[in-house]
């Protein structure tokens, strides 16, 4: 039993540490971007804000499985270039991640700007010295929620991906509840994939509380 449910495990841990680390490479700036530029008068750049921001919308409105099915002709493309459905499956959970924590990036940094939008414009401070001096330092432990939640949710993207045959934990107890029943591996396995959801939330909550 343990090294079925060691080899899930660590291919769990494997997809969502990945796509975790895309995400808030890739999401957080892509958050910034968008809420930094909203407010342009030049209509190129109102024009990119617009496409970014519909698309962090479009991507938080559409299920996961969704998504799963759109890339499904680049996972079977890397696939077929000996690339593990396991590893394959990091881009799509990337994706998900990337644009729900710009999603919500863009949302935190909004509302700063919006609170502060009429002392800074007293102060004759430019949307780059609001955003770096301002509301990037204001919002630094709700960003690193941010992403605490986007990892936590990439961990119930997984067992989705479980379910197309990706591997992990979310495979397992999907097989052991339905294909081969057997209830100690799926209540292990479901019982490990709460644990590993709320540790994530509860390291993040912890960091968040130490900057404090």
């Amino acid at each position: 039993m343990f090294p079925t449910l060691i080899n899930a495990l660590r291919e769990t841990l494997y997809m969502v540490l990945y796509a975790g680390m895309l995400s808030a490479v890739l999401g957080i700036p892509l958050g910034i971007l968008i809420a930094s530029i909203a407010k342009s008068q030049q209509r190129w750049i109102s024009s990119i804000h617009f496409t970014l921001n519909m698309l962090v919308q479009l991507a938080n409105s559409i299920p996961y499985l969704l998504v799963m099915l759109l890339f499904i002709p680049t996972t079977n493309w890397l696939i077929n270039h000996n690339i593990s459905y396991t590893t394959a499956t990091i881009l799509p959970l990337a994706v998900a991640g990337i644009l729900h924590l710009a999603h919500n990036v863009n949302n935190i940094l909004s509302e700063v700007f919006v609170k502060w939008h009429s002392t800074t414009k007293a102060m004759g401070a430019s949307q780059k010295q609001t955003l770096l001096f301002i509301a990037i330092p204001e919002c630094l432990g709700s960003i690193v929620q941010a992403v605490s939640n986007s990892c936590s949710l990439l961990v119930g993207f997984s067992i989705i991906a479980g379910a197309l045959g990706a591997g992990g934990l979310g495979q397992l107890a999907i097989e052991k509840t339905i294909t081969e029943p057997n209830l100690k591996y799926s209540l292990v396995s479901i019982a490990i994939l709460v644990a590993i959801q709320q540790l994530i939330k509860y390291t993040g909550l912890l960091v968040v509380q130490h900057k404090e």
